[in-house]
């Protein structure tokens, strides 16, 4: 029995000792093509990864210079107008200009500084109504005061006035707007627009208000 084993295993020996060099160069030849391809897979796959990281990258990098180049754009061309922008002590109301040259804007938030505190309006281009916030009235003589106006009115520059819808200037335009309710002169009137729907920093400021009554 032993015999027997020991023959057959000598017989397997010598057939595979017999297999020819080209059995065994095709074998290690596919076993290496196979790791190429592989290998060849793994590196597109890398590639590609690499590729959709960079150009996430480079998009938001873009995105945001595009933003930041329209926040340019504004700057010396939204502007407070401060020969119309004056305090009035009697009437307790600041009025200010706004001026808007050649660009277009989404909207403009207005922030008025008086004795520590800050009122912010935003203006758009759609007519609405903002309390305290009426569109600039030319002086008369019609009031005083508010009691002598019918109720729900105003007086604003000595004229009484309903609550009226407020919008920004258009494009190459101004405007001239009245705010009420100060009891004390302002120190700063601050404007920041919207670009693009894109808020930008501010674009102006005027902290020297003059008296109304100074002003042309």
């Amino acid at each position: 029995m032993f015999a027997r084993d020991s023959m057959e295993r000598k017989l397997i020996y010598q057939h595979n000792k017999r297999r020819s060099p080209s059995e065994n160069s095709f074998f290690q030849k596919n076993n290496k093509g196979l790791s190429g391809v592989i290998t060849a897979m793994i590196m597109i796959g890398m590639v590609m990864a690499a590729a959709i990281i960079i150009w996430a990258v480079v998009n938001n990098i873009l995105k945001g210079s595009e933003g930041a180049e329209s926040c340019i754009e504004v700057f010396n061309k939204v502007k407070i107008n401060g020969i119309y922008t004056c305090y009035d002590e009697t009437a307790e109301n600041v009025q200010f200009s706004l001026s808007i040259e050649g660009i277009d804007i989404d909207e403009i938030l207005v922030s008025i500084s008086s004795a520590g505190n800050v009122q912010s309006y935003t203006l758009t281009n759609e007519d609405q109504s903002i309390t305290n916030l009426f569109p600039y009235i030319i002086r008369g003589t019609d009031c005083n005061d508010d009691t002598s106006c019918s109720t729900g009115e105003t007086c604003i520059n000595k004229n009484c006035v309903s609550p009226s819808p407020v919008k920004l200037p258009g494009k190459d335009g101004g405007k001239t707007y009245v705010v009420d309710g100060f009891s004390s002169e302002p120190d700063l009137i601050k404007i920041a627009p919207t670009i693009n729907g894109r808020a930008c920093d501010a674009s102006d400021s005027l902290s020297q208000i003059e008296s109304c009554s100074l002003s042309p």
